[in-house]
């Protein structure tokens, strides 16, 4: 914490990540769920460009994946994709196939339909950039129960701070709709974390999408906004960002310091 002439400088969400970066990568077992990953058949390498650590299932992906690593997007051009099929999914196709997925006797989430792009709760933006918005800060905290959990819902996002990469990186947008995952866990109602969501979003991938899981990498990382912080997984298909987990596990404060979500 910094005293400047009687105030408190407060940390940005990019140092709170950075000072939790470190813990989090010297320590992936308790952080990241590693035991699943083993499962799977993937193994733990650190990228040689970005040196982040990542996840492979074969020792030919030397890079974590990300296209600024690889340097290109490989899922492009004729015969190319994503997927074993090639197959080419509309916007209501992947929604459709993520909301079955998640919405099985083996993931019973419940679908809800997308809230508007205005943050209702947060107090500090005013749109709505990622899913998890809609939630905060009452939901996580458990001060407010959500109106499913688990849930599944296709919620559109607005990234105004991205506009000047648009056309330039290949990666950004004004708007998206993001897939999302919400599951709320209580003292006294725990649902499933770490461990089932990599399980749920992998069975994803590879069954319904059909991605071959030599092609699929999983980074980790680490997640911070709207006053929580976590590790978070971002996985990647030939260059792509896929998706994301984010595990929210601690409440933060104005100085960086924090502590475990009373939930």
């Amino acid at each position: 914490m910094v005293e400047e002439a009687g105030t408190v400088k407060c940390k940005t969400t990019k140092e709170i990540k950075a000072m939790a970066r470190p813990e989090f990568a010297a320590n992936p077992e308790k952080f990241y769920p590693t035991k699943v990953f083993d499962k799977m058949g993937y193994s733990r390498a650190q990228c040689g460009i970005c040196q982040n650590y990542y996840w492979r299932h074969t020792e030919k992906k030397v890079t974590c994946g990300d296209s600024n690593c690889d340097g290109k997007y490989s899922f492009i051009g004729p015969g190319n994709g994503l997927c074993k099929t090639g197959k080419k999914y509309t916007y209501a196709e992947c929604w459709q196939g993520f909301r079955d997925s998640f919405s099985s006797e083996k993931v019973p989430c419940t679908p809800i339909k997308r809230y508007p792009v205005v943050a209702r709760w947060r107090n500090d933006v005013d749109y709505v950039a990622a899913g998890i918005f809609c939630f905060q800060p009452y939901c996580v905290t458990g001060e407010l129960d959500p109106p499913a959990n688990p849930l599944v819902c296709p919620q559109f996002c607005v990234r105004f701070n991205d506009l000047d990469n648009i056309g330039v990186t290949g990666r950004h947008y004004s708007g998206f709709i993001m897939m999302g995952n919400q599951v709320f866990n209580y003292k006294d109602n725990f649902k499933y974390f770490k461990d089932e969501c990599l399980e749920y979003h992998h069975r994803w991938l590879t069954e319904t999408l059909q991605i071959d899981p030599d092609e699929i990498t999983y980074i980790e990382d680490v997640w911070a906004g709207g006053g929580n912080l976590g590790p978070s997984i971002e996985f990647f298909v030939r260059g792509l960002e896929v998706g994301n987990m984010v595990f929210m596990q601690y409440k933060t404060f104005h100085d960086g310091s924090r502590e475990d979500l009373d939930v």
